[in-house]
Order: structure tokens, then C-alpha cells, then sequence
């Protein structure tokens, strides 16, 4: 027959080895680093290209010459929040700001003044009612709709 001290000696080296078995195999390798190329802004850059800007496009260039321009502030107003609904807040505002950085060009700019006038006193109430969000597909990750930190640049 075993004795008890033993038997004690035999528990307490098994549960020593199952701890540092377990330890030693929950202890993740740290990984490689892959460059600056597989930062997270890459990314967001990624993400920012694939939002589909055409409707949203050729809705501020009908803009320019419709005669009831509000209308079409508000399908453009629309038109945005849907993108954020689908493609979260930032990366969504991000692209429209960067698609409307190449929007106009210089011949536009008489076109431009008229519009400006158009829209002057407001464009009217934009509700779920008439700005549907398409409810057939899931909405953007709560992670898209954050935006990064502000990164201060070294002196």
C-alpha cells in the first residue's frame, strides 16, 4: 500500500505539471513585427476606398445645375448617413470629405455662386421617414464608427 505522504508528494507533482503545462502552453509566442506597411491606418485607408461614392457624387454634380437644389442637398444628406450606417462614421466621413476634395473644378465656379444662392435659408427637415436606412443590412462595426487618436507631430 502507497502511504499517505506519497500519495500527497504524487498529487502535488501533478498538479505542479498540469499548472506548468498550462502556463507554458497558454503563453502566446509575441509576434513578428510586420512593418509599417500592416499598421492600423493602412487599414482605414483600405476601408476608405471601398466605399461606393458614385450615387453621392453624381448627386452633388445635378446639384450644380438643378433648379430645386435643396431637394438635392437633402437626398445628399441622405445619402451620408446611409454611408455611415453601412460603413461607420469615420471611415464613411472620411471618404465624402476626400471624394468632395476633387469635386468642383474651376469652370464650375459661376455654377457654384448660383447653387451657393439656391441653398441660401436651409434645406428643410431630414427624417426616418423620408431617409429610410436600409435595415437589410447589418450596420458598420461600433469600431468604424470611432476615430483614431489625434497623433501630435514631433517638433
Amino acid at each position: 500500500m502507497i502511504s499517505a505522504n506519497f500519495q500527497r508528494l504524487a498529487r502535488t507533482i501533478a498538479v505542479g505539471s498540469l499548472v506548468t503545462a498550462t502556463v507554458i502552453g497558454c503563453q502566446q509566442p509575441k509576434p513578428p513585427s510586420l512593418g509599417p506597411e500592416w499598421e492600423p491606418g493602412h487599414y482605414r485607408d483600405s476601408l476608405i476606398r471601398a466605399v461606393p461614392l458614385d450615387s453621392l457624387h453624381a448627386l452633388y454634380r445635378a446639384m450644380l445645375t438643378a433648379d430645386d437644389a435643396k431637394a438635392i442637398e437633402r437626398q445628399i444628406v441622405c445619402e451620408g448617413s446611409r454611408l455611415n450606417y453601412l460603413y461607420g462614421g469615420y471611415i464613411a466621413t472620411t471618404a465624402i470629405n476626400r471624394m468632395r476634395d476633387t469635386l468642383w473644378h474651376p469652370q464650375d465656379r459661376d455654377a457654384l455662386e448660383r447653387m451657393d444662392a439656391k441653398l441660401a435659408g436651409g434645406m428643410g427637415g431630414v427624417g426616418a421617414r423620408n431617409c429610410p436606412m436600409p435595415r437589410d443590412r447589418p450596420p458598420a462595426p461600433d469600431s468604424l464608427n470611432v476615430f483614431p487618436p489625434f497623433k501630435r507631430k514631433k517638433p
